[in-house]
């Protein structure tokens, strides 16, 4: 189920960016899913105390905060260019 949290709304960024910004969108969408499974298996198969192994892929949060940003850019982009 952790793994699985923030994936619907990342998919949502990467589709709504990657309308205007496609390689971009595609390039951080495959950075957040490399660091997600590196997540995963640090979480899961690390063997340090209280999930601590998670930090292998804990960059996936630059990728998904970029996400944020340019879907948030291109969404603003175009509101003021319609008005």
């Amino acid at each position: 189920a952790n793994f699985l949290e923030n994936s619907s709304q990342t998919m949502l960024l990467i589709l709504v960016a990657g309308l205007k910004y496609p390689q971009l969108a595609t390039g951080l969408g495959s950075i957040w899913v490399l660091g997600r499974s590196l997540f995963l298996y640090g979480y899961v198969y690390s063997g340090k105390p209280r999930g601590r192994g998670r930090l292998y892929g804990s960059f996936y949060l630059l990728a998904q905060g970029a996400l944020w940003g340019l879907t948030s850019f291109g969404v603003a982009r175009e509101l003021i260019s319609y008005f």
